[in-house]
């Protein structure tokens, strides 16, 4: 059995890269070289209702593979965002654009998926959630790669409520690709990490508990121990909670809570540990991936409320919850992000037919849908 523990270790490495490694060694990651990305022309989207305009010129920022989540960083200058189906490359990976010279480098080497990255108050470093280590480290991890990267051979792997939650781990690295720290060690998920703006907080999923809930850990740049002890959870219920994010300037806790059945979610709101939460979305529909805008007082998410169907952007401003609609389109807009001053909004959609991420003006409508959020 130990034998056949170790082929399969070594087959899910070889299947998920070129070379096979033990990421406890942590090997010395190429550097990363910057290529020119290649220059889209800006197409037209449908704007929503009560909009200053009709539609919305959004500029592509990525064509090469699948790409999606992408965050600014502190500055604007730059943007972090996973990408799969290279021909470098099947497994998720994440790269870096620089939108001042529009170059493309790829950060991360890892013989395993590589997904949430989100750059730190300090531009130099950024924080994800990796497979890297835990597909070496237990059998239900195992099991799932398995799953996903070679079908035939396995028949089983972990789930929770149906939903497939692979083996992630939170790291912290150098956006140099050095300096790679594990900052969560649990079998099973963790994952979807946010920082705050003061850059001593992270609030995470996990599913440690037994179902997927939020924890929060104390983080900071210059102290890399990691301290299981300090995380704390925050939730505790079978419905799963996902995508929690900091409300700037304040610290209280914003995220998605889906129904027991998985068929819709809700946006929570909760104290700077996530107690004392109240739902600001009333009508049955699936919510997802909120971003608050810098000033604290709106936030932006995807939804499918508008068909049941399409997923398109909204904005929530809190200020007597005034919802507006952004994009009103026969595809799927998601995951959503603000630029720092507040100017610039970045998505994921698959206009093209895969998904690839945008970028466009943000001017808000302006007049509040004649509907409750």
């Amino acid at each position: 059995m130990n034998n056949l523990r170790l082929f399969l270790v070594g087959l899910i490495a070889c299947i998920l890269a070129a070379a096979c490694s033990s990421s406890s060694k942590k090997p010395q990651q190429p550097k990363p070289q910057d290529v020119p990305v290649p220059q889209l022309e800006s197409i037209n989207i449908r704007a929503g209702p009560f909009s200053d305009q009709k539609l919305i010129s959004v500029k592509p920022l990525t064509s090469v593979g699948e790409n999606s989540e992408a965050y600014f960083s502190p500055d604007s200058k730059k943007i972090l965002y996973h990408s799969r189906n290279r021909p470098e490359h099947i497994q998720t990976q994440i790269y870096e654009i620089n939108l001042t010279n529009m170059r493309e480098r790829r950060i991360s080497y890892h013989d395993g998926e590589d997904a949430n990255a989100v750059y730190t108050p300090d531009p130099n470093y950024f924080i994800y959630s990796s497979t890297t280590d835990e597909i070496k480290e237990g059998d239900e991890a195992i099991s799932s790669v398995m799953k996903t990267y070679a079908p035939n051979l396995v028949k089983k792997h972990p789930q929770q409520n149906g939903l497939d939650f692979r083996p992630y781990e939170i790291y912290l690295s150098k956006t140099d690709g050095s300096q790679i720290t594990r900052l969560t060690k649990s079998p099973g998920y963790d994952g979807e990490a946010s920082i705050n703006a003061k850059g001593t907080k992270i609030v995470f999923v996990s599913t440690r508990g037994g179902h997927a809930d939020l924890y929060l850990m104390p983080f900071s740049t210059t102290n890399l121990t990691t301290n299981s002890a300090a995380i704390r959870r925050l939730t505790n219920d079978i419905q799963y909670d996902s995508n929690p994010i900091f409300v700037p300037q304040t610290d209280q806790i914003l995220w998605i809570k889906y129904s027991e059945d998985l068929k819709t979610s809700q946006i929570m709101l909760g104290d700077q540990l996530a107690q004392n939460a109240h739902s600001l979305t009333g009508k049955a529909a699936m919510y997802w991936t909120p971003f608050f805008h810098p000033s604290g007082k709106e936030f932006v998410f995807s939804s499918n409320r508008g068909d049941g169907t399409h997923f398109n952007l909204y904005v929530l401003d809190l200020v007597g919850l005034c919802l507006k609609r952004l994009t009103e389109n026969a595809n799927d807009e998601f995951l959503p992000a603000f630029s720092p001053d507040g100017k610039k909004l970045l998505f994921t959609s698959n206009l093209n037919g895969k998904n690839q991420i945008y970028l466009m003006d943000y001017i808000p409508p302006h007049a509040c849908l004649d509907e409750l959020p």
